[in-house]
């Protein structure tokens, strides 16, 4: 009878054992993946990445959970080096129960030139985070760092050009204010080397008025605006944002055309900031060049239409005698969820008439460029 007893208690044990062989602990991360895999970088210089990280996490009971990395650590050559490219990722997330979840989170390193230098002479490289949700089962994740292959390191994918009034043609006065403005689609990472250039009135061989010089990475669209337009002389005009180097993808570099006609000297009206492709903020002030004479503003964002700005929407105005403007919550509303947006400054004198109007400027819809040098 005890022997029977023993062998019972064996067999309940040794199920048990099974069981918890077989169900993770209440807290566990179970794996962890990274995206691209490998990572590769253009070792010419200091290199920005963006990594998807897929964190699998198992709980047995829904509910909040903080799943967090400290920093990420590159290993080059079997060394760790000193500062790690990758800074802290936290995220409160929201788990079911009762089984595993994957939750993505997104990482942005910098590997300084010489570290990239090193991959690229032929260091063997890694990149690799843990990750926890305050249990004693975290987990790690890695992929390798390679040099990038081949020859451009990034590729444009398209390219749209239009006038500050969301057109491809204009026909403007003479010494009025004009602007174009460029959006670059491009994937991988790379320098973009590019110029504004300009052929006219009537003829003859385009000229720079202005180069592009910007490091990019990852898939994105970038704004990119002209300096102000040559509008002194009548005449017809060609405006292109042109290439320095060769691109793999399947952009067709395109041209628009304006017209200047005879008139009298037009008052400059410029913005300052926000830049174009940038967002709005409740923060962020809307900047731009005071007008002798100008007794208020108008700070005006309309929609684009089938024939430009002109015959779009107006979403919101403001009426102001300053030359900064930051925008109520409820002005702020009226523009999230609209794109593209542009937006435009009016100056009038004291009986009304209007002084001095100013190039037409994307707000969002893209990453902003940050330099025209």
């Amino acid at each position: 009878m005890f022997s029977g007893k023993v062998l019972l208690i064996r067999a309940i044990a040794a199920v048990a054992a099974i069981v918890f062989a077989i169900v993770p602990a209440t807290a566990d991360i179970l794996t962890v993946n990274a995206s691209p895999d490998p990572i590769r970088i253009n070792t010419s210089g200091t290199a920005l990445v963006s990594v998807r990280w897929d964190v699998e996490v198992f709980q047995t009971t829904p509910g909040k959970y903080i799943v967090s990395s400290s920093s990420g650590v590159l290993t080059i050559g079997g060394m760790a080096v000193a500062t790690p490219p990758g800074g802290p990722i936290s995220r409160t997330v929201t788990h079911n129960g009762g089984g595993s979840q994957i939750f993505t989170f997104r990482d942005r390193i910098r590997i300084s030139r010489t570290h990239a230098k090193q991959i690229g002479d032929g260091a063997a490289a890694e990149y690799s985070r843990t990750f926890t949700d305050m249990s004693a089962y975290p987990n790690t994740g890695d992929v390798p760092v390679e040099p990038r292959s081949g020859g451009g390191a990034i590729s444009i994918r398209d390219i749209s050009i239009n006038f500050d009034d969301d057109t491809q043609f204009r026909s403007v006065a003479q010494n009025a204010s004009i602007t174009a403005r460029a959006v670059v689609s491009t994937a991988g990472e790379g320098r973009i080397d590019a110029s504004w250039e300009v052929a006219g009135p009537d003829g003859g061989q385009f000229r720079p008025i202005a180069r592009v010089r910007q490091v990019l990475a990852g898939s994105r669209r970038t704004v990119f605006e002209s300096p102000p337009l040559p509008t002194d002389r009548a005449g017809n005009y060609i405006v292109r944002f042109a290439t320095q180097q060769n691109f793999s993808g399947t952009a067709e570099i395109d041209e628009i055309r304006y017209v200047v006609t005879p008139g009298g000297a037009a008052v400059p009206l410029s913005l300052i900031s926000p830049r174009a492709g940038e967002s709005a903020s409740a923060g962020k002030p809307f900047r731009w060049s005071q007008v002798g004479g100008a007794a208020s503003y108008r700070l005006e964002f309309l929609e684009g239409g089938a024939g430009g700005i002109e015959n779009g929407t107006r979403i919101a105005a403001v009426d102001l005698r300053a030359t900064e403007a930051r925008l109520k919550p409820f002005t702020l509303a009226r523009l999230r969820d609209r794109t593209p947006v542009f937006w435009r400054v009016l100056a009038y004198d004291g009986d009304g008439n209007i002084v001095a109007t100013s190039p037409a400027r994307q707000l969002g819809g893209g990453s902003p460029s940050q330099s025209n040098n």
